[in-house]
């Protein structure tokens, strides 16, 4: 809590000032009285001019009070005298006399005072609140620190136990996160994967399977990065794997939501299939399947069915992310690499 010195502090002034106008009142109050009474005394000795010793009793009791009065109006005169030969006096009380009378002055200036104290009540306040909110923010990071570390070591202990040709709808995972990329390169990243899913959750099942494609590769050392990766990058032809990447990169024209989701994926690794899945296409590239109709979308059955695209090669179907989505899926050379079976 601020501190303020007894003199510049609202209450004790008020304080103060209360006694201070307290000690007035009774210092022209004692006066009237004295006068009334010595009033009332002449008045007596009027009244039993008769009784000698009466009178002259009433009028010692006047003198006194006469000379009561003179005291009484003497009194501030002699005291300001005293003060001010030991305020110059250079002792210890010296000190006491100037803090007195700074508080009498300080008392003409209750108002600013007050002004003061509100203000640095204030500011107190202000900072108490920025600390709490600061304790705040820390007690929030370590809990999502703790809560992505137990993620990250859930995710060690399922890879341990090798990731298993099971449904699609229970995996969660954390991959890793590309903190290398700048903001444009990964806005650039989102416009491409809204090119080839549409939706948010379309665009991020994209950029999961640009994140295994580039972990999986074994020309992955040629790239500077992850985006290099995507923009250049095709192993049998010069060019991306990805069609007109540069082109749809360079327009930068990702939604905010397909951004964010795509920015979830690469920079916190977060993940929704495993990293094989390292296969897509449009269904007008797909030549056939093993299960039925390439455009029915209910023929196609996780781990099971197999696809052939127009560019010869095959992979076994995974999921469709969303209900518009391309299929994705895994090569054998893929999914045998990372079960340690390749």
């Amino acid at each position: 809590m601020f501190t303020t010195s007894a003199c510049e502090n609202p209450y004790v002034l008020k304080i103060i000032l209360f006694g201070s106008n307290f000690i007035k009142i009774f210092y022209y109050l004692i006066p009237v009285i004295l006068i009334v009474m010595l009033s009332i005394d002449f008045s007596k000795n009027v009244i039993f001019a008769n009784d000698q010793s009466l009178v002259q009793k009433n009028v010692q009791t006047a003198i006194k009070r006469v000379i009561y009065i003179i005291v009484l109006f003497l009194v501030p005169t002699i005291v300001s005298a005293v003060l001010n030969l030991v305020e110059n006096s250079n002792t210890f009380a010296t000190n006491i006399i100037k803090s007195y009378n700074s508080c009498i002055e300080n008392t003409k200036k209750i108002p600013y005072y007050e002004r003061m104290f509100k203000y640095k009540v204030e500011q107190e306040e202000k900072k108490l609140n920025e600390k709490e909110k600061e304790i705040s923010a820390a007690k929030k990071q370590e809990t999502e620190r703790k809560e992505l570390f137990a993620e990250k070591l859930k995710y060690k202990v399922r890879n341990k136990l090798n990731i298993k040709k099971n449904s699609t709808s229970n995996y969660v995972g954390i991959g890793q996160a590309y903190n290398d990329l700048s903001e444009e390169e990964i806005l650039k990243i989102a416009s491409l994967c809204q090119q080839e899913q549409g939706s948010a959750v379309g665009a991020a099942a994209e950029a999961e399977l640009m994140a295994n494609k580039y972990e999986l590769a074994s020309t992955k050392s040629k790239f500077k990065n992850l985006y290099d990766y995507v923009r250049n990058n095709n192993e049998a032809n010069p060019g991306s794997w990805w069609w007109k990447a540069g082109e749809f990169m360079d327009k930068m024209n990702a939604s905010p939501d397909i951004l964010s989701a795509v920015k979830d994926v690469i920079v916190n690794g977060k993940r929704t299939m495993p990293p094989y899945i390292n296969e897509h296409d449009g269904f007008k590239d797909i030549s056939s399947i093993s299960t039925g109709s390439v455009y029915n979308r209910a023929d196609y059955h996780p781990n099971e069915t197999i696809v052939y695209n127009n560019m010869g090669s095959k992979y076994t179907f995974y999921s469709f992310p969303t209900e518009t989505s391309d299929p994705f899926g895994y090569t054998d050379s893929a999914y045998n690499k990372l079960n340690g079976k390749g």
